[in-house]
């Protein structure tokens, strides 16, 4: 979203929420985590784990909240050797605590963590990634917002043949321009204040220069800034009228604003977009749209970086992606973000909406740098 989004969350209040599963010899409960399967919540009797930084799951609640009848004939426990058989719908899983191998229909599985066993609730705990694929689901994990995702491996594995190829697709992209308009609304008290900030883009990656304007609502007018980024060095025009001013910028921080805008994992990771986002049926047949409640985490923690400010509780998010389906280029990206911003005296309900929209991909256009002298 450029440096410019800063003074979008200055006005807007917007900020990222992080946690990773405890990277420690001993078992850490991590009761706020949620697990969504094929996009439904799944109400676990007993309290998750962390361990050495993976998400640990209790066995038997898992097994009978995926459907799994909770009795000795499908869940057998054998105390002589620490084991466990599970068998449901002519599937058999075997696994021993302690031990790093577990079978499958006979078939021998490396775990990411050995099984063991809770003295707390005298559970054992599994690694998410075996349960995922004993059930025939994939998994995924987003820090950001607590949430473990599991998701049937077709559906996965479709939307992830659908990202990658749009990933590959705008890596290849030479010229692009993006329209991209942030309305967002914020509410405190009966007293509501709206905001709306429209951002135009062009990108010439064979000159590599990239141009951005971003224009804000000020009092009753608007203020319109301007940047061109050429060689680690941005150019940029504000609220002097006329005046260009000239800053060297570090060479990652430059490459990844290249970067940014063509990427679907300036989004969030390929695995949460696999496990969330699912493709439905649009008005226009070339057209694929994938749709679904994935946390926009790379746009929230561009807006914390470049600003500083902390305490959105994000309670709702939602993210559309429009591609074409004949060679995957990206055609428009909406994002929904709603929540509340906590603050000592009180809060502001806070609700974004975000749309890019991708044109002139790799037309004739060329961007020239401003000329300002010396």
């Amino acid at each position: 979203m450029r440096k410019y989004i800063c003074i979008i969350l200055l006005l807007a209040f917007l900020s990222v929420n992080s946690f990773t599963a405890a990277a420690t010899d001993e078992p850490v409960e991590i009761p706020d985590v949620r697990f969504i399967v094929n996009g439904s919540l799944l109400a676990l009797s007993d309290v998750p784990l962390g361990l050495n930084g993976r998400t640990m799951l209790p066995l038997r609640a898992v097994l009978i909240a995926l459907g799994v009848p909770n009795d000795d004939e499908h869940i057998k426990w054998n105390g002589e050797d620490g084991s466990v058989t599970v068998n449901y719908n002519s599937s058999s899983i075997y696994l021993k605590l302690n031990s790093e191998t577990a079978y499958i229909n006979g078939n021998a599985v490396e775990l990411d963590a050995p099984p063991f066993g809770y003295a707390k609730n005298q559970r054992i705990y599994i690694p998410v990634r075996f349960i995922a694929r004993a059930a025939g689901k994939d998994a995924a994990w987003d820090g950001y917002t607590k949430t473990v995702y599991l998701r049937d491996e077709a559906a996965y594995q479709e939307t992830t043949s659908i990202l990658e190829k749009t990933e590959a697709a705008m890596k290849a992209v030479v010229r692009a321009k993006i329209d991209t308009e942030m309305v967002m609304t914020m509410a405190n008290q009966g007293e509501e204040t709206g905001f709306n900030i429209k951002i135009s883009e062009e990108q010439d990656r064979a000159a590599g220069i990239l141009h951005t304007e971003v224009t804000i609502p000020f009092l009753e007018n608007t203020i319109t800034f301007s940047d061109y980024y050429k060689d680690n060095i941005v150019y940029s025009k504000g609220l002097t009228p006329g005046e260009w001013k000239k800053t060297e910028m570090e060479e990652k921080d430059f490459k990844k604003l290249f970067d940014n805008e063509m990427s679907l994992l300036s989004i969030n990771n390929m695995d949460v977009l696999s496990a969330t986002l699912s493709a439905v049926e649009g008005n226009r047949p070339e057209e694929i749209i994938l749709s679904g409640n994935a946390y926009p985490k790379g746009i929230v923690e561009n807006l914390a970086v470049y600003s500083g400010i902390e305490g959105l509780e994000t309670e709702e998010y939602y993210v559309e992606i429009v591609v074409d389906r004949a060679n995957g280029l990206l055609k428009s990206v909406f994002i929904e973000i709603g929540g509340r911003f906590v603050v000592e005296k009180g809060f502001s309900d806070v609700h974004a909406e975000i749309k890019a929209v991708y044109f002139d991909i790799d037309g004739e256009f060329g961007l020239i740098l401003p000329d300002i002298g010396g």
